[in-house]
């Protein structure tokens, strides 16, 4: 389980605010938000053809990949987000200087290495993709789903609520991020929150009683933090214990409680995804931080069922059929993992994983012609480029085969000419 990624966000947050061959068989994932959530107000008297936030999507999606972070933050409205982070502070003469200066210091960062553009590029230049899912509707409005799988494993996706601005303009007025659980308002809102009664602590009584407590609860979390890095797990269990009941049934909380439980016992780990579900019935990010979890377990059929609610969940996605395909590999179920990859390549003919996992088959079942055309396909249609395979581990029998000879004949000719 990857929680330690929930904790990635709140860094760049913080921040902005002040060659695989062979496919990873698991990686942590997390649900999109529901439906029924509260979303931010997008309501607008005549929405935009859903064509149009196809377009916005491929527009932010180019300038992830151009790594141009002004140009895709030129999308997002970053105002809209921070009024909805930020608590109601009133309108005294500091309270609005320390505002417009926030606003002003953080919008400046985002267009920097450490703000959410910068921050997909730069995953980016490691490898991977980022591209554009779908769009959706919900309770009436459209939404734009951007999918980045990072090299080496691993699946995010950007939930994005986008409105029409007075100038016309579509712009994302709030982003939900799929590994966090929340909206990015809300992961926002715990950072300012600290920097609040640091400079503004007369404003401490206009909080809610749950913001007062989770406030008050700080150096608790940062001492849970710290019992999970020393490796004390137990401590950081008792520390949780010891929360107001706001704060212990936050998202933020419950997530370093699964962290710590997962390294105590099963009966403690799964009492604590009990919770999750419980205290977040609609939220399925619980389910999916738990894939990795079934997965070194051997129970693939929950790992399995984590990725079905998933699937469910986003409405469909080609890479979630690798995943399932990459699970039943691992059970030497290699007939059914080689129609799921078929399917995904069907649906998304360029997703490289797909390619992959239908490599991995076919060196385990020594089908080295298949190995051979899969190889080619890979460097002709996704410009693949390829290190030593007798290097990589998997291809020890492949590169002792007579097609592996052929093959390195043929692309030596190919060179030359």
């Amino acid at each position: 389980m990857d929680t330690g990624r929930w904790h990635v966000w709140l860094t760049w947050i913080a921040i902005g605010a002040a060659s695989l061959l062979r496919p990873q068989l698991t990686s942590s994932h997390a649900a999109l938000q529901p439906a029924s959530a509260d979303q931010p107000d997008v309501s607008q008297p005549e929405p935009p053809d859903p064509a149009e936030f196809e377009e916005f999507g491929w527009k932010f999606v180019e300038a992830i990949w151009e790594n141009d972070p002004k140009a895709a933050n030129k999308l997002i409205d970053w105002v809209a987000i921070l009024d909805l982070a930020t608590p109601n502070l009133g309108s005294s003469p500091m309270a609005t200087r320390w505002r417009n200066e926030f606003y002003a210091g953080f919008k400046s960062a985002t267009d920097g290495p450490n703000g959410l553009p910068g921050r997909i590029s730069s995953y980016l230049q490691k490898g991977g993709d980022f591209t554009f899912l779908r769009t959706r509707n919900v309770d009436g409005h459209q939404r734009v789903i951007l999918r980045q799988i990072q090299a080496g494993g691993g699946v995010e996706y950007y939930d994005m609520v986008v409105k029409r601005g007075d100038d016309g303009v579509l712009r994302a007025v709030d982003i939900y991020v799929a590994t966090s659980g929340e909206m990015l308002s809300d992961l926002l809102r715990r950072t300012i929150l600290p920097a609040l009664q640091n400079q503004l602590p007369n404003v401490l009584g206009k909080l809610s009683p749950a913001d007062r407590d989770y406030i008050q609860s700080l150096p608790a979390l940062r001492r849970m933090d710290k019992h999970l890095i020393d490796d004390e797990p137990a401590q950081a269990l008792e520390v949780y214990r010891s929360l107001p009941k706001s704060v212990r049934e936050r998202k933020v909380a419950l997530a370093r409680r699964m962290q710590a439980a997962l390294n105590v016992d099963d009966e403690e780990y799964l009492a604590a995804i009990e919770d999750f579900r419980r205290l977040h019935p609609e939220d399925r990010s619980v389910d999916i931080i738990t894939i990795d979890w079934y997965t070194l377990k051997e129970d693939y059929d929950k790992a399995i069922e984590g990725v079905d609610r998933l699937d469910a969940q986003i409405g469909g996605d080609p890479y979630l059929q690798v995943l399932r395909g990459s699970l039943l590999f691992a059970q030497d179920k290699l007939d059914g993992a080689k129609a799921l990859a078929r399917i995904a390549i069907e649906e998304e003919p360029t997703l490289e994983d797909a390619y992959w996992l239908l490599v991995n088959i076919s060196l385990q079942q020594e089908d080295f012609t298949a190995t051979v055309e899969l190889l080619n396909t890979l460097e002709r249609e996704l410009e693949i480029e390829f290190e030593d395979l007798t290097t990589v581990e998997g291809y020890e029998e492949f590169v002792k085969s007579k097609q592996y000879r052929d093959w390195l004949a043929k692309r030596s000719v190919d060179s030359s000419n």
